[in-house]
């Protein structure tokens, strides 16, 4: 963290507590792996960089660990970065199997409601990294991907359970992001880049069951590769 990045973000949020916005800050950091899992996160140095008090800190922190982002660990005392067991990885794609493949069902089902040109746009780009071996989008294209699909559901219920876990979504999108950038030549995954357009175009088709096939899929893929090289 950074006072210039604090200035910023607190010149387009005037109003904004300072607790809520160290909060964010350090939640992007630790979402996007700036801050990688493990980290001891120190308080008064925080303050420091930020040229405020310890307390909005201490209070960021506190919503923090309400939130699982951050642990207490045996024996030691402050605040640790969280980290995913392989059970947690495990347990997410489950989750994310049911939820994007109904989500993307829906879709099909009522495919005029979805914009499937925006879509694609999401899903070429995607490709296209993959391609240029330069992975520094990832986030920005994957998530935003995902998250349109849940959205064009229309069912409220869905997107309620999926907004309890995105914030997890976001995070392994950056791990996957950062293991690609250190094996960009693994050929397994080139399968990958292409499922984002097929997911679209099985929405575009109109059969509801093509469509959610191609999504669990894709997550099948995602779960696989974390399964070969996170483990």
């Amino acid at each position: 963290m950074n006072r210039e990045s604090f200035i910023d973000y607190l010149r387009r949020n005037p109003f904004e507590q300072l607790n809520k916005i160290v909060h964010k800050m350090l939640e992007d950091e630790i979402i996007s792996l700036e801050i990688l899992p493990g980290t001891k996160l120190n308080s008064a140095q925080i303050a420091k960089d930020l040229q405020i008090s310890r307390t909005p800190v201490k209070e960021a922190f506190r919503l923090l660990k309400q939130e699982g982002l951050l642990q207490n660990q045996n024996n030691k005392s402050g605040y640790y970065v969280f980290s995913m067991s392989n059970t947690d990885i495990e347990d997410l794609f489950y989750v994310r199997r049911i939820l994007e493949g109904s989500a993307t069902y829906l879709c099909a089902q009522q495919n005029s409601l979805i914009d499937i040109k925006r879509l694609k746009d999401y899903a070429s780009k995607f490709e296209t990294l993959f391609h240029t071996k330069n992975f520094d989008a990832l986030d920005q294209l994957d998530v935003p991907f995902h998250k349109m699909i849940i959205l064009s559901s229309n069912n409220k219920f869905l997107i309620k359970m999926y907004e309890d876990i995105e914030k997890l979504v976001r995070y392994h999108s950056a791990k996957t992001r950062l293991y690609l950038d250190k094996a960009p030549q693994i050929k397994s995954i080139s399968s990958i880049a292409y499922q984002h357009l097929a997911i679209c175009n099985s929405i575009e088709s109109g059969i509801p069951e093509v469509a959610q096939n191609a999504a669990i899929s894709h997550v099948d893929s995602c779960i696989n590769f974390a399964r070969r090289y996170y483990y």
